[in-house]
């Protein structure tokens, strides 16, 4: 595994491997390495996944396959720059939420504090802090949406859903031109009036 250490240089960030020699470094290291003899993720990993040998031949490994614990997860993207966000998407993807508990976890095996993890998970509204069965719905009522009709399809949309389903409004799924937009998972439905709405809605 690959420890970098951030030297702030003005506007700049320099990465650099770290230098056993500086007492600093010294003490940056032996913390990590407490972290990961406590939970060594990447050796785990590889002792389940023994064809490992590199980061790419993790991904090809991992394709396909279920997560089955953050530290799957983590393994996946442990040799990225700035790992967290996609980590954060995974464990969403693999529970369906990511409570204090998983901040920890995570925030633990990648050196952060949980204050940090905590910040990203807040800031953006895909991640869910408690799970939620419920089918998840997105209706885009960004200004375009809105001018080609979107507020005036709500009425039925909220009718449709009832307590079934999540309604979650969200700001540009990036189809303008084709408004109103809704999305189901990684499925964009454009053009939508009352009636397609309310299809899409009660086939999710």
């Amino acid at each position: 595994m690959l420890i970098v250490r951030m030297i702030s240089a003005g506007p700049y960030v320099h990465y650099a491997k770290p230098n056993p020699e500086n007492s600093i470094d010294r003490a940056m290291l032996n913390a990590i390495k407490g972290s990961v003899e406590k939970k060594p993720i990447e050796v785990e990993a590889r002792k389940r996944h023994p064809l490992l040998v590199n980061n790419s031949g993790f991904l090809k490994e991992m394709a396909g396959q279920q997560l089955k614990s953050i530290a799957d997860i983590v393994a996946l993207h442990i040799r990225k720059l700035g790992p967290l966000l996609p980590v954060l998407h995974d464990v969403q993807a693999e529970f369906g939420f990511i409570d204090a508990a998983k901040e920890s976890e995570i925030a633990q095996v990648l050196n952060l504090s949980r204050a940090e993890v905590h910040g990203v998970v807040s800031f953006y509204h895909d991640f869910l802090s408690a799970p939620d069965p419920r089918p998840e719905v997105q209706i885009c009522r960004a200004e375009a949406c809105k001018a080609r009709g979107v507020e005036g399809l709500m009425a039925a949309g909220e009718a449709a859903a009832g307590k079934r389903v999540r309604l979650k409004t969200v700001y540009c799924l990036g189809l303008c031109s084709a408004g109103p937009v809704a999305r189901v998972g990684n499925q964009l439905h454009i053009r939508l009036d009352a009636d397609r709405l309310t299809q899409v809605i009660e086939q999710s």
